[in-house]
């Protein structure tokens, strides 16, 4: 199998391994939804809410009727007796900071003999659920702060222009670039360089990922981990493989514009070139470099602390669950930043070879370093702009997904010529 092959199957194993340990996590024990959690809890007056975040987090903020477990006593406990009596013989639903953690305390909780249940979402799905009816315990549709004050469950208005702007979003910009990028993956094919050879792949990664946000939107409201993963990996592909489209455009146009030519564009300003003297390539050094520049701003995601946000927004009458959950935030703020420092430390070691080959293989994986720190920046910084008003962070990011786009099928519009046939090694 070629050497860029065994790469590409890394990436995709790479990329597959948190969703696979998301599934296995996910499997743990049995779950229900906040609604069906609510209607138990009220119909049984012994069963009982128990709350497994830090005890910071219930502090500042709780549903009103939850319990707190703290989660290490819980990890050390070794037999139930050791945990807290009010726990024994009762049904559990076990609520927490995200689905991840409360099905690690549930199955833990089953492993000492207890009848536990994790609430799906967590706390995050429970401030958005859905109210039951008849209504519920008081206790359960309220939350209690920390200076003591109740609260009823997270409500922001949405005004006009914002729902305008988020239906225009979802039903105007991201359908019309879909399209675009499907004419443009037929436009692509018409031409042969490795380039757009990439920048096709890139297009279809990136209509893959829509497809999946796509649905998620329309079948689950934007609930589905697994499905915005798959959409997040999508994105991070297809910025990944344009990027890498763009470095091999220099490649050919400034480092080898003439194969006849054995002088590159830059060689009155480098003073001795590789191809002459056989000394590294100035331009691949500089990349090199860079990339490792780079590479220091992956701390800066890892050291912001994550707040998991969910509310239900009011908009033209009707109810609108928003919320950026932990699991997302995790994802985006400590997941890919470490990717990306893993990626780009190694791509930059291949980047100073002399062998074409490895460099080769470090533009890829510096590419996919630069996917992975982007994204991250870009949904960090929608979610810092925009934390009380999320609708406003979706309409940006379909907006800029929109004028990438644009972008780039005006660029293809421009420059309609052939690239080199020369190809570079993937």
């Amino acid at each position: 199998m070629p050497r860029h092959r065994w790469l590409n199957l890394g990436l995709g194993g790479l990329g597959a391994a948190p969703l696979a340990a998301y599934l296995v996590l996910v499997a743990i024990g049995p779950a229900v939804s906040p609604e069906a959690a609510r209607a138990a809890l009220s119909a049984s007056p012994e069963a009982r809410l128990v709350d497994v975040s830090p005890a910071r987090d219930f502090a500042r903020r709780h549903v009103t009727a939850a319990l707190h477990l703290d989660p290490a006593a819980l990890g050390r406990a070794q037999s139930r007796d050791e945990l807290p009596p009010w726990l024994h013989g009762r049904r559990l639903f076990v609520t927490g900071a995200d689905t991840v953690e409360c099905r690690l305390a549930t199955a833990r909780l089953r492993r000492l003999g207890l009848d536990a249940v994790a609430v799906d979402g967590g706390n995050t799905q429970w401030a958005v659920a859905e109210k039951t009816a008849p209504p519920p315990r008081p206790d359960l549709e309220t939350w209690t702060l920390a200076d003591g004050r109740r609260e009823a469950a997270p409500a922001r208005d949405a005004s006009t222009a914002a729902v305008i702007a988020l239906l225009a979003a979802g039903f105007l910009l991201k359908p019309t670039y879909m399209l675009l990028v499907l004419a443009l993956i037929f436009v692509l094919r018409r031409r042969s360089s490795h380039e757009t050879d990439l920048l096709r792949s890139a297009m279809s990664f990136f209509l893959g990922g829509e497809v999946l946000c796509a649905v998620n939107m329309i079948a689950f409201t934007d609930r589905s981990w697994m499905l915005e993963y798959g959409h997040i990996a999508g994105m991070i592909a297809a910025a990944a493989l344009a990027i890498e489209a763009g470095l091999c455009f220099a490649e050919q146009r400034i480092v080898r514009p003439d194969p006849s030519d054995p002088r590159c564009l830059l060689a009155s300003s480098c003073g001795r070139c590789t191809r002459l003297d056989g000394v590294r390539c100035r331009m691949h050094v500089a990349w090199g470099w860079l990339v490792v520049l780079v590479s220091c701003l992956t701390p800066m995601p890892m050291l912001m602390s994550l707040v998991p946000t969910s509310y239900t927004a009011h908009a033209l009458g009707q109810p609108v669950p928003f919320q950026q959950p932990w699991l997302l935030q995790w994802t985006e703020a400590r997941l890919l930043p470490a990717t990306a420092l893993v990626l780009l430390a190694t791509g930059a070691g291949l980047a100073f070879s002399m062998l074409e080959a490895r460099r080769a293989t470090g533009r890829r994986l510096a590419s996919f370093g630069l996917g992975c720190l982007g994204f991250s920046f870009f949904r960090l910084a929608l979610f810092t702009f925009y934390r009380d008003t999320l609708w406003w962070a979706g309409f940006w990011e379909e907006a800029t997904e929109w004028l990438a786009i644009a972008a780039l099928a005006l660029l293809l519009s421009l420059f309609p010529g052939s690239s080199p046939a020369r190809r570079l090694p993937a």
